[in-house]
This record gives C-alpha cells, sequence and structure tokens, in this order.
C-alpha cells in the first residue's frame, strides 16, 4: 500500500469527487488539483534547494584540498584562510565536516601538533605526520 501523503490524499480525492454526482465537482477538482501543484512546486523547489546546497558543499571541500600543504593547519586556520577567499558562511563545524571526509578518501591527513603548550588537531596532506613519528 502506497504511503499516505498529501499528494496522494488530494489525487483520491479528486479521483472521488469525479466519481460523484456533485453539481459542483468541477470547482472541487480545480481546487483539489491546485493544491497537488502546490505541493509538486514546493517538492521541486526544495530538491533545487538541496542539490545548490551540495554544490557549495563540494566547493568548499576543493577549496579545502586545494588549501591543504605539508605545513599542518587547524580547523581555525582552514576557516581564516576560507574566509579570505570569499567563503561568507564558512564555520568550525563545516571545515571538520569537510575534512572528515577528504581524510576517509585518502586525500587528508589528521594529526596533532602542538602550539602555546597545547596539542591541538591539525590537518595536511598525507605523509606530514609521518615524519614527527621519525
Amino acid at each position: 500500500m502506497e504511503k499516505m501523503t498529501k499528494k496522494v490524499a488530494f489525487t483520491e480525492l479528486i479521483n472521488m469527487v469525479e466519481a460523484s454526482n456533485r453539481e459542483d465537482k468541477d470547482e472541487l477538482i480545480t481546487i483539489l488539483q491546485k493544491q497537488v501543484a502546490s505541493l509538486d512546486a514546493r517538492s521541486k523547489r526544495a530538491a533545487e534547494k538541496a542539490v545548490e546546497k551540495a554544490a557549495k558543499a563540494d566547493e568548499m571541500r576543493k577549496a579545502i584540498q586545494g588549501i591543504l600543504s605539508e605545513t599542518p593547519k587547524t580547523a581555525d586556520q582552514l576557516v581564516g584562510e576560507l574566509a579570505e577567499i570569499g567563503f561568507e558562511e564558512v564555520t568550525r563545524a563545516k571545515v571538520t565536516s569537510r575534512m572528515k571526509a577528504l581524510i576517509d578518501n585518502g586525500v587528508a591527513q589528521k594529526g596533532q601538533i602542538k602550539i602555546e603548550d597545547r596539542k591541538v588537531m591539525a590537518y595536511a596532506l598525507p605523509g606530514a605526520f609521518d615524519s614527527d613519528a621519525e
């Protein structure tokens, strides 16, 4: 059985009204069809927005990949560099999320570095932290 969504419910109502002998059935069908069209338009806008959001994420991930080097950088440093090149809505959370994807794909590496007597996580190209272990 199909999940009962608003669109399915309106479609069923259209079928029921069409089968009825009501005098105002054409008017009711028009109203219900407008509701279905509205739902379709809303769904289309949501899909377009999701594609746009994914494209922006891809763009930021590519920019981060371009910024990475053999020199380890913290997430805050990456945020600053991304802001300098025009990413206005960049946050630490967005950077760490993109970095996780890059690390999982083997494009980047994560390790600890020492800054002002404290250890912090940093990111770099693969192999950058291997020399520290020797």
